[in-house]
């Protein structure tokens, strides 16, 4: 069970606070997308969920948001992960595809999940009730 405290990654940062930026490593799957291996894989996921959830769900996905907007991602990620090596790496444009790839997915879970929990047309009259959808 997660409680809001382990979706902070609070267990992350007190790990950076003491040694840094933790290493991770990267495999790619048959299907070509990328996997985050190593012993801060969940904590990684994790970090990449609290940065989408900073960004409004009112953009049709993660592509259709300003690249100015999410200028600051990279350097969030630096803050808890090492991706010095990666992106000194002739992997690392495949590597940022697939972070962006992986913040893409997140971004257009929630916004289905949103989506499916308020979004309720009204049985009567099929019509949503944007008011209540707002608040």
């Amino acid at each position: 069970m997660h409680t809001r405290k382990e979706t902070r990654n609070l267990g992350l940062r007190k790990i950076t606070d003491e040694l840094g930026p933790q290493p991770i490593r990267f495999e790619w799957k048959d299907n070509g997308t990328m996997l985050p291996l190593g012993d801060h894989s969940s904590h990684w996921s994790n970090l990449l969920g609290e940065i989408v959830r900073e960004f409004p769900m009112h953009f049709g996905s993660w592509r259709n948001i300003p690249a100015e907007r999410k200028e600051g991602v990279l350097g969030k990620i630096r803050t808890q992960f090492d991706l010095k090596p990666h992106m000194q790496s002739e992997l690392w444009p495949e590597i940022r595809k697939g972070i962006d790839q992986h913040l893409g997915k997140i971004y257009t879970d929630n916004k289905s999940s949103l989506k499916r929990d308020y979004w309720v047309k009204n049985p009567d009259d099929e019509t949503y009730d944007v008011e209540a959808i707002r608040s």
